[in-house]
């Protein structure tokens, strides 16, 4: 007695399969598109806090090793706290 039931067999399955499929990711494509299009104003809004934080990242995996990351994200919790009540301990400070 088996305890999955037994999945069809054909090209018809596999067609079919592959139709579902090729629909969700078109789907997912479609929201993603309208996403992008809805975040574009706030990015450009924003594009200088991020090229900074590309520039900074980019040092980060240069150098590769676990300080560094440990340096990059003390340097981030410095330009862009934490907005929570009360007080609340950098990354570095923590360890």
């Amino acid at each position: 007695m088996a305890l999955a039931p037994k999945q069809p067999h054909g090209s018809w399955y596999a067609e079919a399969v592959a139709a579902v499929q090729k629909h969700r990711d078109d789907l997912w494509a479609a929201d993603q598109r309208t996403w992008t299009e809805r975040r574009k104003p706030i990015v450009e809004k924003l594009k200088k806090e991020i090229d900074r934080l590309e520039e900074k990242h980019e040092i980060a995996e240069r150098k590769g090793s676990g300080a560094d990351y440990w340096e990059f994200a003390a340097w981030v919790w410095s330009e862009w706290p934490p907005k929570t009540e009360g007080q609340c301990m950098a990354p570095i400070q923590s360890l």
